[in-house]
C-alpha cells in the first residue's frame, strides 16, 4: 500500500518504521484489486527495518530477527533480510515492494510473485492471531502490553514461516487464494492463547537463553 509519513529524515534512517491497518479504515493493494472500496477487514500491525520504504509481513519477517539480534555487535538488517531470505528459500530482495517487482516482469518476477503470494498468507495469519491474541488478552485479564502480543504474534508466524512458504508452493489452483492456504496450515500457524501472559512469558524466556547462548559464544571466543 501507500502511506506518507512526517519525520526528520535522521527520523527516517535511524527509526523502524510501525504500520497499523485499521479494519474498515486501511486500504490494502490485494483487497483493492478486488474491489476498489474495500478496506481490511481485521486490525493488525506490520514493521519495517529504519530507512525502508516498503512495509510488509516480509519486512515485519526482518525488523523482528534484528530486534531478535540486537545484542550481536555488528548484526545489521542486511544479515536479518538474509535470515528471512534463507527461511523463505529465495535469493529475491525481501525489503522490496514485491507487487512492483512481480508488475516489472524482470528476470526474477516469478520470485516475486511467490514472495507477494507468501505475504497475503501471513497477512490473513498476523489479522487472525493478533484479533485472537487481544480478545484472550480481555477475556483472562492478561496484563501483558500491546506490544508484547505483537512479538508473540510475529513470533509465530516467524517459526511457521517455512510451513507458509511450503503451502504456497504446494498450491496449484490457477488462481491464488491465499485463504485457501490459510486453511490448510491453520492447525500449525494457530497462535495457542490459552494463556497469553504465560506465552508472553515463555517467549521472553526463550529469547533471553539466546541471548545468554549468544554472550557465552562471544565470550568463549574472546577468551
Amino acid at each position: 500500500g501507500v502511506f506518507s509519513i512526517e519525520a526528520t529524515q535522521d527520523q527516517i534512517d535511524n527509526s523502524p518504521l510501525v504500520l497499523e491497518a485499521i479494519a474498515g479504515v486501511t486500504s490494502d493493494e490485494d483487497v483493492t484489486a478486488q474491489n476498489p472500496n474495500a478496506t481490511v477487514a481485521k486490525n493488525f500491525t506490520l514493521t519495517a527495518p529504519a530507512g525502508a520504504d516498503f512495509v510488509s509481513p516480509l519486512t515485519t519477517l526482518v525488523q523482528a530477527e534484528i530486534e531478535a539480534n540486537q545484542n550481536i555487535v555488528g548484526y545489521t538488517a542486511a544479515d536479518a533480510s538474509v535470515a528471512v531470505q534463507t527461511a523463505l528459500g529465495t535469493s529475491a530482495n525481501v525489503l522490496e515492494d514485491y507487487i512492483a517487482q512481480e508488475n516489472a516482469g524482470g528476470a526474477e518476477a516469478d520470485d516475486y510473485q511467490r514472495l507477494h503470494e507468501i505475504a497475503q498468507v501471513a497477512t490473513q495469519i498476523i489479522a487472525t492471531n493478533t484479533e485472537a491474541a487481544n480478545t484472550a488478552a480481555t477475556t483472562q485479564g492478561a496484563t501483558s502490553t500491546e506490544g508484547e502480543l505483537f512479538e508473540l504474534v510475529i513470533a509465530e508466524v516467524s517459526e511457521d514461516i517455512g510451513v507458509i512458504s511450503d503451502a504456497v508452493d504446494a498450491d496449484t489452483a490457477t488462481t491464488f487464494d491465499p485463504a485457501v492456504v490459510v486453511a490448510a496450515v491453520s492447525s500449525e500457524t494457530t497462535l495457542d492463547t490459552t494463556d497469553v501472559d504465560d506465552q508472553v512469558d515463555q517467549q521472553q524466556l526463550e529469547q533471553t537463553a539466546v541471548i545468554a547462548n549468544v554472550g557465552a559464544l562471544i565470550s568463549s571466543a574472546g577468551g
